[in-house]
């Protein structure tokens, strides 16, 4: 029962980052559109600047070995990210843009150490399950977004940036509970 649980509290706090992360990714081109000017080109090279960010952190974080705490690093990551996420809503273009590909750094963390603790964590309900779930949990919030966002866009895609922060905010405060039933 504890660990059916654990699963559940995971799968909502889950979500919720998700929808944050989706959030950012769905809707940081139209901000970079609207509010730094930026065409097709400078999207593009921004996303591409963002990946390399992610794929340096990867690598990184996979040489340190920084899954020593994953629940604390995945909440520290959640928690930069949130924070970047406001205050991409309220940046203006030039250090927006920077923003942007900063905000690689704590997802790529979060998404490497998260995923592997849910493996190690979950391993009895087979590693195909606890991925699947993930990933359900992903394409859930993608669609999710994709409607409220669309929405909140029509009034201003900031607002669809700053629904992502306190998304993202309300996962850190179930990742905190996650924290203390694993401890």
């Amino acid at each position: 029962l504890r660990q059916d649980a654990l699963l559940g509290g995971l799968f909502w706090m889950q979500l919720l980052f998700a929808l944050g992360v989706n959030a950012f990714y769905e809707f940081y081109p139209l901000w970079l559109l609207e509010f730094a000017g930026l065409g097709s080109s400078g999207i593009a090279w921004v996303t591409a600047g963002l990946c390399l960010m992610m794929s340096l952190a990867s690598t990184v974080s996979g040489r340190r070995g920084l899954h020593h705490d994953p629940l604390r690093q995945a909440r520290q990551s959640a928690v930069v990210f949130a924070l970047g996420l406001l205050l991409l809503s309220l940046l203006p273009d030039g250090p927006g843009v920077v923003l942007v590909v900063l905000l690689g750094l704590p997802l790529a963390i979060y998404n490497a150490v998260l995923p592997s603790w849910c493996a190690e964590r979950f391993e009895h309900h087979g590693q195909g399950s606890v991925m699947g779930l993930l990933s359900t949990i992903f394409c859930i919030s993608n669609v999710l977004i994709a409607v409220i966002g669309g929405l909140l866009t029509l009034l201003d895609t900031r607002l669809t940036l700053a629904l992502g922060a306190l998304m993202c905010m309300l996962a850190v405060v179930r990742l905190n509970r996650l924290i203390r039933q694993v401890t």
